[in-house]
């Protein structure tokens, strides 16, 4: 059983705890306002709560922390996450930054931790099908693909941090790929 820890009590965060958790105890909660962990970690059966993620992350009773805080902030609860000595699930874009991926990548190095950005696409079925079919060769030898993903981010009442660049809001971080290598 792995002891999970989660940072934020966003509407991303509600969704993770709707999907089965096989192997998974949720022990704690944070945010940055006690009176929001407390009612998440009410409305959710979670025995624990805390007021501040740093909190949260030097519980020692916690193995993983799954991370659904703002862009911004993704990046460097990662880096202090691995520093802490947890296991990382991180809401997407995980980092905003090449520094901030790098501070994740060192913290990773030094303390051994696994790491994982929640990048819903990999896993949805009707992706997993279309490579199988790709694998099979039904439809030949694949030369050229395109797709769009579209998102009507105004209308359909999204505001906050996905409309500030400062925060990491933006369609390439939201909706994109934010991997990084050098």
């Amino acid at each position: 059983m792995i002891r999970f820890g989660i940072l934020g009590t966003a509407r991303i965060a509600r969704a993770f705890l709707g999907y089965p958790l096989d192997g998974i105890e949720m022990v704690a909660v944070a945010s940055r306002s006690p009176e929001r962990a407390a009612a998440f970690a009410g409305e959710y059966g979670i025995p624990k709560w805390y007021g501040s993620y740093d909190d949260l992350l030097a519980d020692p009773t916690i193995d993983a922390v799954y991370i659904a805080l703002t862009p911004r902030l993704n990046g460097e609860y990662s880096a202090r996450a691995a520093t802490a000595g947890k296991h990382i699930l991180v809401e997407k874009p995980a980092a905003v930054s090449t520094v901030q991926v790098q501070a994740i990548e060192k913290a990773l190095r030094n303390s051994g931790r696994l790491f994982m950005e929640g990048f819903m696409y990999r896993f949805m079925a009707v992706h997993r099908r279309a490579h199988a079919i790709l694998l099979e060769g039904t439809i030949g030898q694949l030369r050229y693909i395109s797709f769009n993903f579209c998102f009507d981010i105004v209308n359909r009442g999204r505001t906050g941090f996905r409309m500030e660049n400062d925060e990491g809001g933006g369609a390439l971080l939201d909706l994109g790929i934010s991997s990084c290598r050098g």
